[in-house]
């Protein structure tokens, strides 16, 4: 079997990207195959393209890399393991695993334990615009953070708050019972989505931030680091009570750590893909938080944080790529997938 796809062999910019054919065996164990319906742009994407096929894992054993993090489409093939989860004809969504061949094709070879049947009420496009920001933003807030019934005394600050990942945090944040969420935006689009994501305070991650906290009247006990780490993880630890603690979705090469010993701060990280990288660790979660959602987006409790749209073929990747370097998109742009999304 062999999947229509979007791929790379060498790094360089959009231009690289072309329509490939790769292999696609039967599926073994817990894996799936799910014939893709959406999916989308996330910047580590961008990067990745712009350093190579090997870019952040050493080596990729195939001609191509094919990207793509998040999915949702009809589940086609289901190995053995994988019965007991899922039959062919089900309608399902995934945050997918960046050690394989990702959704930007026909066909994605999966673990279907990162897999979860998708929430009926939305689209295609609304279910894998979500999948890996939710995952991300439940992996660090409860696992990692140990957030688990905030008092309300107890305040989140995230700083991005109008990307994918800041979209979902909000709202998750508010579903775990935080009443008081302040977000960083800085243009008028963005500050008014945040708000609609939930935020309850917007203040400008261009302008310095404890003045305007200090202003608010509001002290901080948790924060969120998704923007620029290096800078931002500081001005967090000036910022935050004693006692508290950071989280991080982004790496952080250089970070002075003694502030955060002075406070006995607790700084985290979360990397989405480790637990799919380290199975001897335990089985991966990523279904069963996708399975979560989905029960929230049903009750009415998370919105989608989809913002734009497109048709998936070469131009128009060529062009979210171009879009995401910038690192400007609000809320998730997604891709709807059809039979001429492969077409020369």
């Amino acid at each position: 079997m062999s999947s229509k796809a979007i791929g790379f062999s060498e790094g360089g910019d959009v231009h690289i990207l072309k329509n490939v054919t790769i292999p696609l065996s039967d599926p073994s164990g817990y894996d799936v195959i799910v014939k893709n319906r959406a999916t989308t742009i996330h910047s580590l994407e961008a990067l990745v393209r712009g350093l190579g096929k090997d870019a952040l894992l050493g080596s990729w054993p195939e001609e191509y890399r094919v990207q793509g993090y998040d999915g949702a489409g009809i589940i086609y093939k289901v190995g053995p393991e994988a019965e007991r989860l899922f039959k062919p004809g089900d309608e399902v969504w995934y945050a997918g695993h960046v050690h394989r061949q990702g959704s930007n094709s026909e066909f994605t070879k999966i673990d279907g334990r990162l897999v979860a049947k998708r929430p009926q009420d939305w689209t295609w496009e609304e279910a894998a615009s979500l999948a890996v920001e939710y995952v991300t933003a439940r992996e660090l807030l409860v696992e990692k953070m140990k957030v688990q019934a905030p008092r309300n005394s107890d305040t989140l600050l995230i700083i991005n708050g109008a990307g994918g990942f800041g979209s979902a945090a909000i709202q998750l944040a508010k579903t775990i019972g935080f009443t008081t969420i302040i977000a960083t935006a800085s243009r008028p689009e963005t500050i008014e989505w945040t708000k609609q994501m939930g935020a309850t305070h917007v203040i400008n991650h261009r302008q310095p931030l404890k003045p305007q906290i200090e202003t608010l009247g509001i002290t901080v006990n948790y924060v969120i680091v998704a923007y620029d780490a290096e800078k931002n993880i500081p001005i967090a630890l000036d910022l935050i009570e004693p006692l508290g603690t950071i989280g991080c979705v982004l790496s952080a090469s250089k970070l002075n750590t003694d502030p955060a010993l002075k406070k006995s701060v607790n700084i985290v990280f979360e990397g989405m893909f480790a637990k799919a990288k380290y199975p001897h660790l335990g089985s991966p979660t990523q279904g069963e938080i996708l399975k979560e959602a989905a029960d929230s987006i049903q009750e009415g409790r998370i919105k989608p944080i989809l913002k734009q749209t497109m048709h998936f073929n070469l131009d128009n990747l060529k062009k979210a790529h171009e879009t995401a370097v910038k690192d400007t998109l609000v809320g998730k742009l997604a891709f709807f997938i059809d039979e001429n999304s492969f077409e020369e």
